[in-house]
């Protein structure tokens, strides 16, 4: 009877230890699948945000609700991690669409903005104060961004240069050393050499490129900063009458800008 309620007792507690194991090993798998879940949303976030980026400007006039879709489509601020010669050169696809695409992307989104025709813009939206008030905000939005953007490259570009500089001296050193071996027939060290060579090659190569085309990119950014402020001014000074369609008389000096914007009446 005894051997029989403890064999009893056994099978009861190994059950419940079982049970436990079930248990606990269901709510590591619910966990696991839940942060799969977030790095997913996540990954899908990231994609949607690139993708919108040519496209959260095309209909900012036509009501308020498009106003509000824009407000949650608008990118984030362009984030660029400043990249060694090595990362590039071992990730050079990557390098190319965080450095240049992104940035064409940005620049080119940018300008369209600033090309917008604040005129028909107004008159094509059903609350003017409220549809100017949202386009300067997003002047002011780019030009911030702009000046992060630029931070960043300015960051990446005194690394490349650094690069440029130490790549350009050790190829002058390599010449030589190829030259000293190959007089006295030494083939390993002249074969080394051609290989330290090119690898030095490669890497000016690739940094002379991207200083190129960032300062390009910076020069871009500055100008359309420069502008920016000059449109913003120009709003924020007229903004009454702009809302109210009437007619701006300005300082001489404005003319030109405004011209450039369609925002004067002739009579």
């Amino acid at each position: 009877m005894d051997n029989t309620r403890g064999i009893i007792i056994k099978i009861l507690t190994l059950g419940a230890v079982f049970s436990l194991i079930i248990y606990f090993l269901a709510g590591l798998f619910s966990w696991v699948n839940n942060n799969g879940s977030i790095e997913d949303n996540k990954n899908n976030f990231k994609n949607i945000n690139n993708d919108i980026i040519a496209t959260t400007w095309v209909a900012i006039a036509t009501s308020l609700w498009t106003r509000q879709m824009q407000i949650v489509n608008t990118p984030a601020t362009l984030y660029q991690d400043v990249m060694t010669i090595n990362y590039i050169l071992a990730n050079k696809q990557v390098a190319k669409d965080k450095i240049i695409s992104t940035n064409m992307r940005a620049i080119n989104e940018y300008l369209n903005i600033v090309k917008t025709d604040v005129k028909e813009l107004l008159a094509s939206s059903s609350d003017r104060a409220d549809t100017l008030d949202f386009f300067i905000d997003q002047l002011k939005y780019r030009h911030n961004t702009a000046i992060d953007n630029m931070k960043s490259l300015q960051e990446q570009i005194t690394l490349l240069k650094g690069n440029l500089t130490a790549s350009e001296a050790e190829i002058e050193r390599i010449k030589q050393r190829m030259e000293k071996d190959f007089e006295n027939f030494d083939s390993w060290a002249t074969l080394t050499n051609i290989d330290d060579y090119l690898e030095q090659r490669e890497i000016y190569n690739y940094s002379y490129t991207y200083i190129i085309f960032i300062n390009k990119f910076i020069k871009q950014y500055k100008f359309l900063n420069n502008t920016t402020k000059k449109i913003v001014n120009a709003l924020e000074t007229n903004k009454q009458a702009l809302v109210k369609d009437v007619t701006v008389i300005l300082p001489a000096s404005w003319q030109g800008l405004l011209d450039d914007l369609q925002l004067l009446k002739e009579e």
